[in-house]
């Protein structure tokens, strides 16, 4: 259902029915598999910390709500509807629950989850071909010559996936190379970042630890993948005006107006803020009521709206997911594709907004690999029992 509703979504600015009805059964989903985790009481420490996580954002978000109908957002000079910030935290981080819940219960299956990998490979390639052409024909009304495409996002979700594949390493590299190509062609400077450093990082993971054999192997498709991508920059830098002066202004310190937005946050915080909004922030939506964008970057857009003690729960967050993480490190699949998660949305909290912008492909693979992990440490065993009671009935 996610699918459905972020293929209506992507593809169609209007709200039509079927995707108002793929986006409630999928909530709907979601909250059922959140309330059931939350009555059997959660044990893995990361869920734990994701569940307060989301509580204090609907806390926030349900006193947004009843404050205001709408926001004025002024850099695109339209309102707001304040339930979007609900909306987006809702299907940022609810379906994890749900794919854990799932992946506990046994209803997901390897080869299953690798026949949809494949699925949502070419689901995100349509979808970045279809908002490259859009953005043209609308650019070439406008009279610019070009403009990044934000989909490149979507193609960096599918890295964790690679590690549904861990015995094959030339799909995964394809892949890579794959992502990083699409995100060099959207020119979406956070999209090429996050995936050359998920290129380097798996990289890193074939090289240590490993068979000479296997290290021989990796050199010659890294070698091979490295070269590629060297070659499509270079292509594009020569090919593309837009691509080139982007890429110049990056090295020449240009951030997007960035700068801008946080000078002019910093100064709110620190001048004008009482010590109620230093300590519990000003509120969510808190950055487009005194500035005129959203912070792009989680640690200040927390530390408006939700003050120290927010930043400080999101701080512990990522310290519970860096710690999980680095439990795993010896089981090498799990490994995998939880570091590739965390160092994409960990990477984006930066320079974007991360934590509202989740993808469920991502989330799926997140919910799945810290389910097999609980798996192996004996954890929740009552889901398990529950699950082999399911299959010996159907055999």
């Amino acid at each position: 259902m996610w699918l459905i509703y972020s293929y209506l979504a992507l593809t169609n600015t209007e709200i039509g029915p079927l995707r108002v009805v793929a986006l409630l059964l999928s909530l709907i989903t979601s909250l059922y598999c959140y309330a059931r985790l939350i009555h059997k009481r959660l044990t893995n420490e990361y869920l734990k910390a994701l569940h307060w996580l989301f509580c204090m954002f609907m806390f926030y978000g349900v006193i947004l709500v009843a404050s205001y109908s709408k926001l004025y957002v002024s850099f695109q000079y339209q309102a707001q509807p304040t339930f979007w910030f609900i909306e987006e935290m809702v299907k940022s981080i609810l379906p994890i629950f749900a794919f854990y819940y799932f992946s506990k219960k046994g209803y997901y299956a390897k080869l299953t989850l690798q026949i949809w990998f494949v699925v949502f490979v070419l689901f995100s390639i349509y979808i970045f071909s279809i908002h490259t052409t859009v953005e043209q024909f609308a650019l070439i009304d406008a009279g610019e010559e070009n403009k990044v495409n934000n989909m490149s996002y979507l193609s960096v979700a599918l890295l964790p996936g690679i590690a549904l594949f861990e015995s094959k390493r030339i799909i995964q590299m394809f892949i890579l190379m794959l992502v990083v190509g699409i995100s060099l062609t959207g020119m979406k400077r956070g999209a090429i970042l996050v995936s050359a450093s998920s290129l380097i990082w798996y990289i890193f993971l074939n090289l240590k630890k490993s068979s000479m054999t296997t290290k021989l192997f990796t050199i010659l498709l890294a070698t091979v993948v490295l070269s590629f991508v060297l070659q499509f920059f270079d292509y594009m830098l020569a090919n593309n005006a837009f691509f080139s002066n982007r890429f110049d202004a990056t090295l020449s310190g240009s951030t997007g107006n960035r700068d801008v937005i946080s000078e002019h946050l910093w100064e709110y915080y620190l001048t004008k803020a009482n010590i109620f909004q230093m300590l519990f922030g000003s509120g969510a939506y808190a950055t487009i009521r005194i500035g005129v964008n959203f912070a792009h970057n989680d640690w200040l857009e927390i530390l408006i709206c939700e003050g120290i003690w927010g930043l400080a729960l999101y701080i512990y967050y990522w310290y519970v997911a860096i710690k999980t993480t680095y439990q795993i490190r010896y089981q090498r699949e799990i490994f995998l594709a939880l570091s590739l998660f965390f160092i994409i949305y960990l990477g984006r909290t930066f320079f974007s907004m991360s934590i509202n912008d989740m993808s469920f492909m991502s989330t799926l693979f997140l919910g799945y690999y810290l389910s097999k992990w609980d798996d192996e440490r004996g954890v929740n065993s009552s889901f398990l029992k529950k699950a082999h009671l399911i299959v010996s009935k159907n055999v």
